[in-house]
């Protein structure tokens, strides 16, 4: 399945939205602590390797065909949007991301180190998401489980 240029700008569009949306609260926090152009930079950098991340996921789903995940991956990455009402997890990831970082004696290299602790940071969220995902696959395998008991 052949995907044109067009629907490749509109998914990393989509992905855009959709990370910057999810960074949005970890991103101001670390605002207040990183306020070097090098490090703001740094954080730029790091989400948008993560809008890539999920633009090239969502791609390679389409190509699979897989239109049920890529709808709960969707879900799971609102979902986790949402959780940014809770800062608490954002606060957490980032700093346990910011000891990583500081414990691997990367901290003295402001963009490197800052790009580093938004990646780790990223990772930590995306295992967030890839667990809503988890939960949401389960649930959607329960109801159709329910409704094929049914319909015998």
């Amino acid at each position: 399945m052949a995907i044109n240029i067009s629907a490749r700008y509109k998914l990393f569009f989509k992905w855009t939205i959709l990370v910057w949306l999810n960074a949005a609260v970890s991103f101001a926090i670390a605002m207040d602590r990183h306020q070097q152009p090098s490090d703001i930079v740094g954080m730029i950098c790091g989400v948008f390797t993560f809008v890539g991340i999920y633009t090239a996921l969502d791609y390679y789903l389409i190509k699979k065909q897989a239109i049920k995940l890529r709808k709960s991956l969707f879900i799971a990455v609102l979902l986790k949007a949402l959780t940014q009402f809770y800062p608490m997890i954002e606060m957490l990831t980032g700093s346990i991301s910011t000891l990583i970082i500081k414990d691997i004696v990367w901290d003295d290299i402001p963009f490197l180190s800052t790009y580093l602790t938004t990646l780790t940071d990223g990772i930590l969220l995306s295992i967030i998401v890839y667990l809503f995902l988890l939960i949401i696959s389960f649930i959607t395998f329960i109801i159709r489980r329910f409704k094929q008991k049914n319909i015998q």
